[in-house]
């Protein structure tokens, strides 16, 4: 797990051409076929559905949030999800439309109750095959993921990092 955590690190480094500056953590997760979320919550032992990620030890700063690898293992296809809407967006449009302003970071029920009223705002989905990646600023836009339909475990291996600006 070591060698694929730093051979998915270097392969970043080089594609974006970036340094790594932080790293965060990393877990290899485990789900089951047919989820439309990916996206647990320990506290409440739920999927969340539609979600930004929240590090306790880090809040996002315009341009500098932490990146999540997710690096697709398992035997066939998995997606991401995701909106355009950044947190503050989301904020700014609830507040025009006299929504109840807070904090949607971890709260998958705000965004569930955005999106309902901003039906329009479009959800793109990415399919990731096995042995691809994706790199996203999960805590700077709304997602999550889903696994696949042909009935095999969804192995991922998710990478928390943030690299230099140049």
């Amino acid at each position: 797990l070591d060698q694929a955590i730093t051979c998915a690190l270097v392969s970043v480094e080089r594609v974006i051409g970036r340094r790594l500056k932080t790293f965060l953590h990393a877990r290899l997760a485990i789900n089951a076929p047919f989820l439309e979320s990916t996206g647990y919550n320990v506290q409440t032992r739920s999927f969340m559905g539609l979600h930004y990620d929240k590090y306790k030890s880090y809040e996002p700063e315009d341009d500098a949030c932490f990146q999540l690898i997710g690096l697709n293992l398992g035997l066939c296809e998995r997606s991401f999800c995701f909106s355009r809407l950044s947190p503050g967006a989301v904020a700014s449009k609830r507040k025009i439309h006299g929504q109840e302003d807070r904090s949607l970071d971890d709260s998958a029920s705000g965004i569930k109750s955005f999106l309902q009223f901003h039906e329009n705002e479009p959800i793109y989905r990415i399919t990731i095959e096995p042995l691809q990646a994706y790199i996203a600023p999960t805590q700077c836009i709304i997602h999550d993921g889903m696994t696949n339909r042909k009935g095999l475990a969804d192995v991922c291996l998710f990478i928390a990092c943030q690299y230099h600006d140049s």
